[in-house]
């Protein structure tokens, strides 16, 4: 039983449309119970890590894709997709904001781009 707590409820939101809504809390402590009853431990695997060669410059980034809840000029609440790659070597960061989730084309050509200029993609 090494699954987090937060895991296993969006595991349960996922898997069973019936499910009432639980508080992650709840399911942590639950699991909680679980293991000090049954005298389960929490396995960490732990991280493998190394170091890796350097490359040139625009050759190498992490990427990441996110959604938030932001409002608009009017105050109301509407919900943006974006995307974050930050350079490893120059540092430099670029984020895409979208109205819509990064269908595959949009993905693609923000990988691709290489300068802030304006992708040739709707928003």
């Amino acid at each position: 039983m090494d699954t987090s707590a937060s895991v296993f409820h969006d595991l349960l939101m996922e898997k069973h449309s019936d499910f009432r809504y639980t508080s992650p809390k709840t399911i942590y402590n639950s699991m909680m119970w679980v293991r000090q009853k049954y005298n389960l431990p929490k396995v960490s695997s732990g991280r493998e890590t190394m170091i890796i060669e350097e490359l040139p410059y625009e050759q190498q980034a992490q990427v990441d894709f996110g959604e938030s809840n932001l409002r608009d000029v009017n105050g109301k609440q509407v919900k943006v997709w974006f995307f974050v790659r930050a350079f490893s070597s120059s540092r430099f960061k670029y984020v895409w904001f979208s109205k819509h989730p990064f269908p595959y084309e949009l993905d693609i050509g923000a990988h691709q781009k290489k300068h802030p200029a304006a992708l040739p993609y709707p928003v």
